[in-house]
């Protein structure tokens, strides 16, 4: 087994340069657009190229984000974009957009890109697919346990890159609308809100963070993420400090170097037991940590009360003592000047905040708490929630503006031909000349003094190793051409280095694509028997989608009874999520070969993702019937490219993305393609947690249903209003729409279809 990349985030320049200082292998980073964080302190194109050429220099590599979703008018800028970070060696592009994903592919074939964890890829199915459009390695959702890892990684030959560190969304990867909807700031475009980390009262209990996680820490779990395939430790923190940065990859960098001297049993009953990685186990919870440190979902992806952090979304800090008296702490943990300290009452909340000014006397603090003494009890626990000595040191450290090259030179001198400087680095060379070398009248130059002017680095990013010296005696050089000398051999070792990184530039050959000619469509969704029965009977409906995931077997012999009485095409929606027990089990709860053959009037699937689609098709394969694929809006077709893909994959039909303008729309008439006109949207996937559904309440008092569904493993969170702009929908020409029935009664049901009678 290798050694596991060490993938540090690029949240700044700064960032970059303490991350290379700590010893990571790689960063990723973005730009000004088309990144997942776009408040985090992204550089501009110039200085990105330029950072680039400094972490090539150290001999690291450089990935680029662009994993957001894109529109159709931004393709032209996004083609720019990537066609300077391609010419100057960008060594991958991080994707989201399936659009984005053929579009790079198709205009830079030779340029590596990953699929991002917002993909949600979750098997290797999916992973397969992703293969045929270039991508090289795969970041599968963070829901993932270590086995499910380990049988993804030996179903594909593409890389696993896998987070190890930071903070966790409680919604599955790629698949949270619940900021777009909320304020309008999509997550799919760089700019979420965090309404996750709001509070929030789930059926009537106490408003606590209910959607808020812990941040995931897998240093105990190095061993068997690298048994099970894992290539790249990513840490997340794009809107991290420059010392965050540089405490988590040098933290993962060291015990993955000790796993791989000790092995595994000498890692977990040696090294996780010894007083050095309790020390650094804390300096990374002093550094950042939300209620704490979770495993996420590596080992079981059953949720559970452990991996949400209820009472705190931000920064928890460390526990250091608790309150002797109202004004005296007892200190259980080393504390050091200008430590910040927070007093917390019995519930968690803060009720005072204090700066240490001095070292303490022994084990005991004593502080002034000016008006917050009558709110301060005796037993009331304290936390530092700034290590002062922990960040100075790694600012001394680390955070410099950059790590130094060592390279070695030759200086060569000889009356009557050129004076000239060898610098060498690794494989590459660089060789500068100077003038005419002259016999000296008097004060004849020496080696020693060639050696001070040319070996020092200044305010250079080298370090000499060693300087070798051949020369005549009694020649005249001049100190200042021997510096200029210096500066120049200096410089083209930088150009030399960085041009081995260099592409040729590309020309566009595509900036639009796209398929006419599509009847458009009334299309109905349900989720019961009950308003399947009124929808197969409402005259302005043409097209029926049902989900079925929740149905027992009674259930499917009701429906299978309702299908005989409609000639309406119908299609089986698939669940949101696609692992591989959901998947066996739905597979396996009817008898969906035979319900195909019976009833003429089922058409094909709604599929949710990668995996589905291959699913699909694998189902259809032994069918004497065409079955058809359609894609549901959660894929995120928002672009022709997107679109274009689908159908590349095999889908006859598209939901466009619900978070398009109503002018992005106007991009689509005429293709196979519906726009949601009435109903609630799923605002939040998550992994089943508590196995109940009900209400979650936001601060303003909007109610979303909370949906289980237990048979998939997922819990759905929708929308606590419908969306309805069936009154508007006849400026969708050329374009299919669609109605959404999740909750809704029959009653309801009719009123809806009955306003879709005008369309």
């Amino acid at each position: 087994m290798d050694k596991p990349e060490i993938l540090a985030p690029g949240s700044s320049a700064g960032a970059v340069y303490a991350a290379l200082r700590a010893g990571c292998d790689a960063v990723y980073i973005g730009g000004k657009r088309f990144g997942a964080r776009a408040f985090a302190d992204n550089p501009e194109t110039d200085e990105l190229i330029r950072l680039m050429d400094d972490v090539h220099m150290h001999g690291k590599k450089m990935y680029l984000t662009v994993n957001t979703v894109l529109t159709e008018g931004e393709f032209p800028a996004l083609y720019e974009y990537i066609k300077q970070v391609y010419k100057y060696g960008v060594d991958a592009v991080i994707v989201q957009d399936m659009g984005v994903l053929r579009f790079i592919h198709k205009e830079f074939p030779d340029l590596p890109i990953h699929a991002s964890t917002q993909m949600s890829v979750l098997r290797a199915e999916a992973a397969d697919i992703l293969k045929g459009y270039g991508v090289t390695r795969v970041v599968p959702a963070r829901e993932l346990t270590l086995s499910e890892i380990g049988e993804l990684d030996r179903g594909t030959d593409l890389e696993i890159e896998v987070f190890v560190h930071g903070a966790l969304c409680c919604s599955m990867s790629g698949q949270c609308l619940l900021s777009s909807l909320i304020g309008g700031r999509s997550g799919n475009r760089g700019a979420c809100a965090q309404p996750c980390r709001k509070k929030y009262t789930f059926n009537n209990q106490d408003s606590k963070y209910f959607l808020s996680l812990k941040d995931l820490c897998a240093l105990p779990y190095i061993p068997e993420l690298i048994q099970n395939g894992v290539d790249s430790f990513k840490i997340e923190g794009r809107m991290k400090k420059p010392e965050y940065v540089a405490c988590a990859a040098y933290m993962y960098g060291k015990y993955t170097a000790l796993y791989f001297e000790m092995g595994y049993d000498a890692y977990k009953n040696e090294v996780m037991r010894s007083e050095e990685y309790k020390r650094d186990y804390t300096a990374l919870m002093d550094i950042y940590n939300r209620g704490g440190f979770t495993a996420g979902y590596l080992i079981d992806k059953k949720v559970s009360d452990e991996i949400f952090a209820y009472e705190r979304p931000g920064h928890s800090g460390v526990r250091i003592g608790r309150m002797r008296t109202g004004r005296v702490i007892t200190i259980e943990e080393d504390v050091y000047p200008h430590d910040v300290l927070e007093i917390r009452d019995d519930s968690g909340n803060a009720v005072h905040e204090h700066t240490i000014k001095d070292v303490p006397d022994g084990r005991t603090l004593r502080i002034n708490t000016g008006y917050n003494a009558g709110k301060i009890q005796t037993g009331y626990e304290v936390f530092r929630i700034r290590n002062n000595f922990l960040i100075d040191s790694i600012h001394e450290q680390y955070i410099q503006s950059m790590p130094p090259i060592r390279v070695k030179g030759k200086f060569f001198a000889a009356a009557g031909k050129n004076m000239s400087l060898t610098l060498a680095f690794g494989d590459i060379t660089a060789t500068v000349y100077g003038s005419v070398c002259e016999k000296a009248a008097n004060h004849p130059a020496v080696i020693d003094d060639v050696v001070k002017k040319i070996k020092v680095s200044g305010d250079s990013i080298y370090e000499w190793d060693n300087l070798a010296v051949i020369m005549e005696d009694g020649l005249f050089l001049s100190a200042g051409e021997l510096k200029s000398l210096r500066r120049s051999a200096f410089k083209k070792l930088y150009e030399e280095t960085v041009k081995s990184f260099r592409r040729c530039d590309c020309i566009a050959d595509s900036l639009k694509c796209g398929i006419k000619g599509a009847v458009t469509e009334l299309i109905a969704e349900c989720r019961t028997n009950g308003q399947f029965a009124v929808i197969k009977d409402a005259a302005c409906v043409d097209t029926i989608y049902i989900q079925v995931e929740d149905f027992g077997k009674e259930e499917m012999y009701a429906l299978d009874e309702l299908l005989g009485e409609t000639d309406k095409p119908v299609y089986i929606v698939l669940p949101r999520v696609a692992r591989s027990e959901a998947l066996g089990r739905f597979r396996e709860c009817y008898d969906w070969p035979g319900l195909f053959a019976r009833r003429r009037c089922l058409k094909g699937y709604v599929v949710s993702s990668l995996e589905e689609i291959s699913y699909v098709k694998k189902t259809a394969s032994g069918s004497k019937r065409h079955i058809c694929i359609r894609t549901a809006d959660n894929m995120y077709v928002r672009n022709r490219q997107a679109y274009a893909c689908m159908m590349e994959l095999g889908a006859e039909h598209v939901s466009l993305s619900v978070e398009m303008a109503d002018r992005e729309y106007r991009e689509f008439e005429g293709m196979c393609a519906d726009v949601l006109i009435y109903g609630k949207v799923t605002a939040m996937v998550m992994l089943n947690h508590r196995g109940a559904s009900g209400s979650l309440r936001d601060g303003y008092g909007n109610a979303y249903k909370v949906v289980c569904h237990n048979n998939s493993e997922y819990t759905e969170i929708l929308n606590y209003e419908a969306r309805d702009i069936i009154e508007d929908a006849g400026r969708y020409r050329g374009l299919s729409k669609r109605v959404r029935f999740t909750d809704e009664g029959a009653g309801k049901v009719r009123d809806v279809l009955k306003g879709c009678e005008i369309i």
